[in-house]
């Protein structure tokens, strides 16, 4: 996998050839403890990655390795209470990009 760089007005950033066609197309799957929970494209949130980005470079310096977490689209609204419990581990995969993988941790 190869990466690119790309210039958007003051930003610069850098993003694997997967994304290089349509980020907006790339498939996000998040999941807990290996249960899938939603499946969706960057294209079901309401604001586009690029428009993400350009306000970002507005507000504040963005440099090489900074990560924006943007959430995912709709319909992991917790309505049914089921909230992240200690030991449980959150995924998230991000076809051609690769995946982010947190371990939830009681609070001190």
């Amino acid at each position: 996998m190869s990466n690119i760089s790309v210039k958007m007005k003051n930003a610069v950033f850098l993003m694997c050839e997967a994304m290089a066609s349509d980020p907006e197309k790339l498939e996000m799957i998040p999941t807990v403890d290996g249960v899938v929970q939603q499946r969706g494209r960057a294209n079901d949130r309401i604001f586009k990655i690029a428009d993400q980005i350009e306000y970002l470079t507005t507000v504040m310096t963005l440099f090489p390795g900074d990560i924006i977490t943007t959430g995912t689209p709709s319909g992991v609204a917790a309505v049914d209470q089921n909230w992240f419990k200690p030991v449980q581990v959150c995924r998230i995969e991000i076809e051609g990009l690769g995946a982010i993988e947190n371990r939830i941790v009681q609070q001190a």
